[in-house]
């Protein structure tokens, strides 16, 4: 199969960070391991897809980098270029993470093309201006109305599609989140720290991730005071960029624990596995208002063995459970993120062995590989039901 993937993000302040979108990088290079044609086409910016993805077709689409022009300029300009080469390549699919446009449902009934989009998160979530909730609203009835499919990462956005747009359960297919196994695995604790140059006889306990401020580091800075009181050789590795640093970097120093936390900003993507594997317990102390989410960190800590604890978010809820590698606290409560960090530092057994059970879950159910054949899949069931009987 041929497919067109759209793809639109714009994040200033992580512009050569290329974890937001990962979904999409590996989707498509296994896509182009199973055999199929991939155009992946992007705003032109700094992210390193070329590195990240070598053997997938690349373009890039100019934009204007002026607040309301930079969106208007990529989907205009990628409409245009798109339908052309549409004309050319005839591709079989045309794959979109949700965007604030309908133009692919344009470009899809104009060429006869089934339209596929990914749900990654509610469009809506964060948003405070009424006209633009509404504008978004309008455009993502258009695009589920009129799309082939649609594809959740997690239930529960499977369900507000059904209640607020109406989309009928059998026009959606709950395909989760992932990871790289090949990359992301169990590697020996010594090693990591010594690579690392972190301390050998320390506890870490890390987070990775792009620092927003719904990842819920400050629930983990009031928290750190209650965990050192029971460890005190205890060091917080935070590990990734993103707007909130500076100001989590300040509160930490305000509360005198700058010695124990390590900001590292934004570390190459090969590298992120070292991290994970130097830390002892990982953490996604996620806010109560997240909204629908499926972290990629998660599955990562589960791939590379690591006991895990993290906030008792709806969506993820099931995966936390189902991996039986994890701790589930309350959101936005550093006495219960803290008891749960204790009393997995105390308990190396504990630790190994649910490090084990989310590693086997991973492995077996979550790789990137397993994702995409799923999304094949779908598409392929998709293509079929198009065709003249």
């Amino acid at each position: 199969m041929t497919f067109f993937i759209f793809l639109y993000f714009f994040e200033k302040e992580v512009a050569k960070d290329k974890v937001g979108s990962v979904r999409v990088q590996q989707i498509s290079n296994n896509l182009t391991r199973f055999g199929h044609k991939v155009i992946l086409f992007i705003p032109q910016t700094k992210h390193p897809y070329k590195q990240s993805c070598p053997d997938v077709r690349i373009v890039e689409i100019p934009i204007l980098p002026v607040w309301l022009l930079r969106p208007l300029s990529f989907y205009s300009l990628l409409f245009v270029v798109s339908f052309f080469q549409a004309l050319c390549l005839r591709p079989d699919i045309i794959y979109v993470r949700i965007m604030g446009t309908f133009l692919p449902v344009i470009l899809s009934k104009l060429l006869s093309i089934p339209l596929v989009i990914e749900v990654n998160g509610d469009s809506i979530g964060g948003y405070k201006n009424k006209l633009k909730i509404a504008l978004l609203k309008i455009t993502d009835r258009i695009n589920f109305k009129f799309c082939n499919k649609a594809i959740p990462i997690t239930k529960s956005l499977q369900v507000m599609l059904q209640q607020r747009y109406k989309v009928p359960f059998e026009k959606t297919a709950v395909i989760g989140s992932g990871s790289d196994t090949s990359l992301f695995k169990p590697m020996d604790i010594k090693e990591c720290r010594r690579s690392l140059k972190l301390q050998a006889d320390l506890y870490y306990v890390g987070f990775i991730g792009t620092l927003y401020e719904y990842q819920g580091i400050d629930t983990l800075i009031e928290a750190a005071p209650l965990i050192l009181n029971g460890f005190a050789n205890t060091k917080f590795l935070i590990v990734g960029e993103g707007p909130m640093k500076n100001a989590w970097i300040q509160k930490a120093a305000a509360r005198n624990l700058s010695d124990h936390f390590i900001f590292t900003g934004q570390v190459p993507y090969e590298m992120v596995p070292y991290y994970v594997n130097a830390m002892d317990v990982c953490v996604a102390p996620l806010r109560g208002d997240r909204g629908d989410a499926s972290p990629v960190k998660i599955f990562d800590y589960f791939a590379c063995g690591k006991a895990v604890v993290a906030s008792d978010i709806k969506s993820i809820h099931a995966l936390l459970s189902e991996s039986q590698g994890a701790i589930i606290v309350s959101a936005d409560k550093p006495e219960q993120l803290s008891l749960a960090i204790q009393r997995l530092l105390g308990d190396e057994k504990k630790r190994y062995a649910f490090g084990r059970n989310g590693r086997n879950l991973v492995a077996g159910k979550y790789s990137w590989e397993k994702i995409t054949l799923e999304t094949v899949k779908v598409c392929e069931e998709v293509i079929k039901s198009q065709k003249p009987h």
